[in-house]
């Protein structure tokens, strides 16, 4: 008869192969917890005096403004291009919140992230307003294929990393200007917001399909966004 030997037949073993599971576990628990508790896109006001401060808020019906928005990522997304979205835009950011755009319509297919909200100048000053987007935490060189997208005050603008091959994208493609660098998106200054007035602002992010640095591994990439308001 064959005799099957138990490698916690030992004590010592067996205490230490407890203690490494458990461990281990709380590890997993804890950066579950902590990726969720740090949002993928957060948007913030810089502090200012009291009589130039702004807020921001999803709802401008809702009377407690914020200072610090953090909005849950979306996850599972497919790559597309501006065609096969563009006609979604318009219906995506007519509201303030978190709105998810699909695929040529399909409801498998999450392709472009859009988060729009409101900045509100409820003092008793015209304001002149800079924003600035800068992101963090790349894996799979994510970063080599996403656009960025923000339309505020009737102006579109579109942003991306520099390719590394050329690459002819159509005449209906948005003109899009590079990243800053070192970490940064962009940086924009918006038309005087007056007293006691608000403008929306909206921000669309989506793998481009036609980007050549666009593969299987960047789909399961992940990458975080801080956009940064101040008052100048």
């Amino acid at each position: 008869m064959k005799r099957f030997v138990s490698l916690f037949k030992n004590r010592a073993i067996l205490i230490t192969a407890i203690i490494t599971f458990f461990l281990a576990s709380a590890i997993i628990i804890i950066a579950l917890f902590m990726g969720r508790q740090a949002g993928n896109f957060v948007i913030e006001v810089e502090s200012g005096d009291s009589e130039r401060k702004l807020h921001i808020t999803e709802n401008l019906s809702d009377d407690q403004y914020e200072k610090r928005i953090e909005v849950e990522g979306l996850r599972g997304v497919t790559d597309t291009t501006w065609n096969r979205f563009e006609s979604q835009i318009e219906s995506s950011t007519a509201e303030g919140g978190l709105h998810v755009i699909y695929d040529n319509g399909s409801p498998k297919k999450a392709c472009v992230y859009s988060y729009t909200f409101f900045v509100v100048n409820d003092t008793q000053q015209a304001l002149e307003i800079q924003s600035t987007m800068s992101y963090s935490k790349v894996s799979k060189n994510v970063d080599k294929a996403i656009r960025i997208m923000t339309i505020s005050q009737g102006r579109q603008q579109c942003y991306q990393a520099p390719d590394d091959v050329e690459t002819d994208y159509g005449t209906e493609y948005p003109v899009t200007e590079n990243f800053l660098g070192n970490g940064r998106v962009y940086q924009q200054v918006h038309s005087t917001l007056e007293p006691e007035t608000n403008m929306k602002y909206s921000v669309l992010i989506w793998l481009e399909g036609q980007d050549a640095d666009d593969n299987d591994s960047i789909l399961q990439g992940t990458i975080r966004f801080t956009l940064q308001l101040s008052v100048l």
